[in-house]
């Protein structure tokens, strides 16, 4: 842990846990929104961001930053109403919507210090089965998600970004908890957030994208359903997540790692088949490393 500007956070090569009850996450976030928060010190790597600002101050104004900013409301109401019901409610009878904000949530950060030898090793990998149909948020309990995008948490959640994380960062905006608490990582690090509940049902288009592979042409649309997808995202309305706690977290578990970038030489080849050998055994080791350290306990 670290507390160089005043409050802790969970700092680079921290290799340690921090877990805190969920009943903090909405007046914390609360001033996070309405910029509460002093900027950290210049050595501290870590976003102090006025989110209300970030989300409108795009040069293009569009229209999924509106249902961004629904997503946000809708969590703050949320905690109003159960403030509300929980100080006039004398009934033993407490609704599934009361019990949000129950529990605790963990963040975990974790980092690789020596890589291990791929090239030399003759351990086989182990068997993956990866499930193509559904939502992200509409896995079982036992999944773990994957934030594989940017070293900073959420990605670009509170800017214009509004794909994969981003969209899982407005559909359980208690994720957001990470970008303010956990520095920036390094190439060797994963953070693992759990306890998250889902409070936001989103809608929109799919993204309409054709992948080349070889002479094999596939059609992203009929593997992937992402609703609410990048210009197209929007607030659907409330969502009641049915999830039951084990001592005290909730089953979801978020991991979060950077991606290297294999940018292509334009982007009309950025949906066309590119082979990861040629990029260079530095690259391919980093790779191996990323997933390992992203899905070890």
């Amino acid at each position: 842990m670290n507390s160089k500007d005043g409050g802790n956070v969970v700092a680079e090569y921290a290799q340690s846990s921090i877990d805190f009850p969920r009943n903090i996450t909405l007046p914390i976030m609360a001033l996070m929104f309405l910029s509460g928060f002093p900027m950290p010190k210049k050595d501290l790597q870590i976003y102090r961001f006025i989110l209300l600002e970030l989300l409108w101050s795009e040069k293009e104004l569009r229209e999924n930053q509106a249902g961004k900013l629904n997503c946000f409301l809708h969590f703050f109401k949320r905690g109003l109403i159960l403030q509300n019901e929980s100080s006039s409610s004398s009934s033993s009878i407490i609704s599934h919507q009361m019990k949000s904000f129950d529990g605790r949530i963990r963040i975990s950060r974790r980092a690789l210090i020596r890589s291990p030898s791929w090239k030399d090793s003759n351990k086989s990998l182990c068997h993956v089965t990866l499930d193509i149909s559904g939502l992200i948020d509409k896995s079982p309990d036992y999944c773990y998600r994957v934030d594989f995008a940017n070293r900073v948490p959420g990605g670009g959640a509170f800017t214009h970004g509004c794909v994969q994380e981003e969209i899982l960062f407005m559909t359980m905006p208690e994720l957001c908890m990470s970008t303010l608490l956990c520095e920036w990582m390094n190439d060797n690090e994963a953070i693992l957030v759990e306890g998250a509940e889902k409070f936001n049902r989103t809608k929109g288009l799919i993204q309409f994208v054709t992948l080349y592979q070889n002479d094999l042409i596939i059609d992203l649309n009929s593997i992937i359903n992402v609703l609410g997808y990048s210009r197209t995202f929007d607030f659907a309305g409330d969502y009641q997540d049915q999830s039951i706690a084990q001592e005290q977290i909730l089953p979801s578990k978020l991991i979060i790692i950077d991606a290297l970038c294999f940018k292509p030489q334009s982007d009309a080849n950025q949906h066309k088949w590119q082979p990861i050998n040629p990029i260079g055994p530095r690259r391919n080791e980093n790779v191996g490393n990323h997933k390992m350290l992203g899905n070890s306990k």
